[in-house]
């Protein structure tokens, strides 16, 4: 059984169970603390160490709306990793219902949600911080409590410290055009892609729209007389179209989406 030390009161963080792994680290249950788990780095360096230290003295680490870096910990004197709470709930992209097979979300709770959402992301820029790689897989949903929790926290902007990776269905056209620039590129060159919290700004907007869209991109798009039934997406293109607006010649809005004047006037307007 791993056994590490904590910065924070030299807490002992004996490792339990392998929860999940990605590409950075691998994440680990606690025993006796059923409430929070550890994140190994495959390779931790000093710049993880410099940085973790920075954002754990933020009282985000108390914030009930993200899974934040609590402590970090140690074994021996090798950095190894920090603490954060265990989330529970489902991923953001589940609570789109894109299949009639699936049982929607009711729309009043899925406003709710997105009020959180907007909430969270405003707690991350009060903070000083910025998202960048804003997506759904970063984005946990409680249904029934009508929560979220944001993870992935660590890759949170700040400073000097920036990010390369990032869906590009997600974020403005300036962002999609350095990930264009380091596409040829090994990572130890690729530039940082010009995050801002205005460009967290637009994936939250993308985040809401899909949400109260039934999973629907704006940028989605079907020709009319496309026979497949699977859309195509505009932000493949350098100019994005907006169909339920836009009235471009042969274009719609994608099925299994709903009407845009479903949705209540004020948001229509935003």
């Amino acid at each position: 059984m791993v056994e590490l030390r904590g910065r924070r009161d030299n807490r002992v963080y004996r490792l339990s169970e392998r929860i999940n792994s990605g590409g950075e680290g691998t994440i680990y249950g606690i025993v006796g603390d059923p409430n929070h788990v550890v994140k190994i780095y495959h390779d931790p360096t000093q710049a993880h160490l410099t940085k973790l230290t920075r954002m754990v003295e933020s009282d985000l680490k108390n914030s009930p709306d993200m899974a934040y870096p609590e402590d970090l910990v140690f074994e021996g004197n090798r950095f190894r990793g920090f603490v954060m709470r265990r989330v529970k709930g489902v991923s953001f992209s589940s609570v789109y219902a894109t299949s009639s097979k699936d049982v929607p979300v009711p729309l009043e709770v899925r406003f709710t949600i997105a009020k959180n959402l907007c909430i969270a992301l405003s707690n991350v820029h009060e903070a000083g911080f910025v998202f960048g790689d804003f997506n759904p897989a970063n984005i946990r949903v409680d249904v029934k409590r009508r929560t979220v929790t944001l993870m992935d926290t660590d890759a949170f902007i700040f400073d000097s410290y920036g990010g390369i990776m990032a869906r590009p269905e997600m974020v403005p056209l300036e962002i999609r055009n350095a990930m264009r620039r380091n596409e040829s590129l090994p990572d130890g060159r690729k530039t940082k892609l010009p995050f801002t919290k205005e460009s967290d700004i637009f994936s939250l907007a993308v985040h809401l729209f899909r949400l109260l869209m039934n999973g629907q991109h704006p940028y989605a798009y079907k020709p009319v007389r496309q026979l497949s039934q699977r859309p195509m997406f505009a932000y493949e293109f350098d100019t994005p179209t907006f169909p339920y607006v836009d009235n471009k010649l042969g274009l719609a809005p994608p099925p299994h989406g709903i009407p845009l004047e479903a949705i209540p006037m004020e948001l229509q307007a935003l």
